[in-house]
């Protein structure tokens, strides 16, 4: 007499059981055979440490085209992304919403809240290698306190007084104590020797909004257009020395 193997056995108990106590047993197969995986991966990762790959393209669609690459002037919602990204201001916000140092490495405020002293990074330069300085600052601010500038950030800097100590460091005073005075400078810092020959007047029809040069983590490298001439997408690298 033949004996059972253990297939053909499996094969007549399947037979014999219900609809239900089939599913009943697949379902407890697939059951072990994720548990199975799940500890088999994490086993395997105990060993090792996930980092991200550098380098690599992230292609973001934004509806508009750009023309005012400057967080001074920027409006659109094209600009003010961009100029976020290519410029960089003394200060910015952590995934926390709080304020850190960004151009500036530390700062300090008067008992009274009206005087603020900023201490920028050292060896900081500019996307085309020129060195950033309190300079650059002090130029930023009188763009915008200038009579000829008209757009919504004249009215964050009304009354404020900017002058430097040395080279890398900055001084504010204010009318009056402004505790919000410090989102005012997440504003980027546009390069002095870029924009000082332009009269402030004439900043919006500068093609030097279209080619930024700035602080940031990016760097515009170039932009495409259509053969209407319209500018339908701009290429950025990473800056290494961010």
């Amino acid at each position: 007499m033949m004996g059972y193997t253990p297939f053909r056995f499996a094969r007549i108990l399947w037979r014999h059981l219900t609809n239900f106590e089939r599913l009943l047993i697949f379902a407890l197969f697939v059951v072990v055979v994720v548990t199975t995986i799940r500890l088999g991966t994490a086993w395997y990762n105990r060993g090792f440490t996930i980092v991200p790959l550098k380098g690599g393209v992230l292609t973001e669609g934004i509806v508009g085209k750009p023309e005012l690459i400057n967080p001074v002037f920027a409006r659109s919602d094209v600009d003010k992304t961009l100029s976020s990204i290519i410029f960089a201001g003394l200060v910015t916000y952590n995934a926390s919403q709080e304020i850190v140092p960004a151009l500036a490495e530390r700062w300090e405020v008067s008992g009274d809240g009206r005087d603020y002293t900023f201490y920028l990074r050292q060896g900081i330069t500019w996307h085309d290698g020129v060195p950033f300085t309190a300079e650059d600052v002090i130029y930023t601010i009188a763009v915008v306190q200038n009579p000829d500038y008209h757009e919504a950030l004249a009215r964050e800097w009304e009354g404020v007084q900017v002058s430097k100590t040395d080279d890398y460091t900055v001084h504010f005073r204010l009318t009056s104590s402004f505790p919000l005075f410090l989102h005012n400078l997440t504003l980027g810092i546009i390069p002095r020797h870029i924009w000082v020959d332009v009269p402030v007047k004439d900043f919006t029809r500068s093609m030097r909004n279209l080619n930024p040069i700035g602080l940031g983590p990016y760097m515009f490298e170039n932009f495409s257009r259509d053969k209407a001439g319209i500018i339908t997408s701009v290429q950025l690298a990473a800056n290494e020395r961010f």
